[in-house]
């Protein structure tokens, strides 16, 4: 795995989704693997705009009143294979 860093100049939150999103779909392109994709959302979003925690709630194979939490709460990485 590696490090991915966003590049984010712009200082008001308008500026960095218009800067965040294009990075943040590159870093998507071509994953299929859900979990995969939802632990990079979560990690990118922390990284970027600073937040203390994010996550999923999954109701995939629960029962509708009962969801999972992902337990990925790190930095962004990128697997190379």
């Amino acid at each position: 795995m590696s490090e991915v860093n966003f590049y984010i100049e712009s200082k008001d939150k308008a500026g960095i989704y218009k800067e965040f999103m294009p990075q943040f779909r590159a870093l998507l392109t071509g994953e299929t693997e859900e979990v995969s994709i939802l632990a990079n959302a979560s990690a990118a979003l922390r990284q970027v705009f600073d937040f203390f925690w994010v996550g999923f709630l999954s109701g995939e194979g629960r029962s509708p009143h009962r969801g999972t939490l992902p337990r990925h709460s790190g930095m962004l990485h990128h697997q190379v294979w």
